[in-house]
């Protein structure tokens, strides 16, 4: 009986034994040796070599994102793999490859460091004019700024035609007070608040900046909007500040509306407008409604 039990304690200390040997020689790593690969915001492409126990293949169990791809999915060790990342926005980006061999497993933190803000108040686009890093009232790009009615200088707690500067309630009728306020110290709300060379954009220059620039919808500092990157790789953020009608600021619906210089009759004008995948440079507006001002100088 002794030998007998004897005989059993020795048989589970030898399975024990090649339990242990077959679990330390499965195993599952790359080179170089890593946890994390960290790309800047152009992304691009990195090589790992996969080691693995010998005889078995190796696979992703886990691909990162759509914005990064892995080839091959599967193969043995000594193969390599190619981890490639498209170019990013202004969105910090993270995700995990998981490859797995023989039941062992090796994760991969993927970082892809986002785009940054060009720093500044003025701001090159590499257009016909420089645009402001914020909007009139604002010191920030995040931030809102003041809703001013078209052809007035002065925020007010009620946007209504009938306190409308350039309204006669005595008639019924708007003046007309310019086709384009641009530049002018009594209409241009940007001139009248930052003087120095600012001043109001015609519905030219918007669409300039609609047609020539990146538009990327996202968040800066929690504030949706609007990324704009210029043609030689300069940006700006535009907030979806919403727009001010009667007493009201209408900014559930995340929108932005920006005032061009440019009439189009005497009790509308031209705007932009934009939200999540639309940007609009030929949008209307009544003028006595508050909208967001962003300046241009040259």
């Amino acid at each position: 009986m002794k030998l007998l039990k004897h005989i059993i304690r020795t048989l589970f200390a030898l399975l024990a034994l090649v339990c242990t040997t077959s679990c330390e020689n499965e195993f599952i790593k790359v080179i170089p040796n890593t946890d994390e690969l960290v790309f800047d915001y152009y992304g691009g492409d990195t090589i790992l070599t996969v080691r693995c126990t010998e005889g078995t293949m190796w696979y992703v169990e886990t691909k990162p994102a759509e914005w990064c791809e892995v080839y091959p999915e599967t193969g043995q060790s000594g193969d390599i793999i190619k981890v490639s990342v498209s170019p990013n926005t202004f969105q910090d980006r993270r995700a995990t490859l998981k490859l797995v061999c023989a039941g062992k497993s090796k994760a991969i933190d993927i970082v892809v460091q986002a785009r940054c803000l060009t720093p500044g108040k003025i701001v090159d686009l590499g257009l016909s004019v420089k645009w402001a890093g914020w909007n009139i009232g604002a010191t920030s790009p995040e931030g809102y700024g003041g809703y001013y009615a078209w052809g007035e200088t002065t925020e007010k707690s009620d946007y209504l035609e009938k306190n409308y500067k350039h309204y006669n309630t005595s008639t019924g009728e708007y003046t007309h007070i310019c086709d384009n306020i641009s530049g002018t110290w009594i209409y241009d709300v940007a001139l009248s608040k930052w003087g120095g060379g600012w001043r109001m954009p015609t519905k030219e220059e918007i669409e300039e900046l609609v047609k020539k620039c990146t538009w990327e919808w996202g968040t800066y500092k929690g504030v949706n909007g609007q990324y704009v990157i210029g043609p030689n790789g300069n940006s700006i953020f535009l907030p979806a500040a919403g727009r001010r009608y009667a007493g009201e600021l209408y900014i559930e619906l995340p929108f932005g509306y920006y005032w061009s210089a440019t009439n189009y009759d005497d009790d509308s004008a031209h705007r932009l407008l934009f939200t999540d995948g639309d940007v609009d440079c030929f949008n209307l507006d009544l003028c006595y409604c508050g909208n967001s001002v962003r300046a241009v100088t040259e």
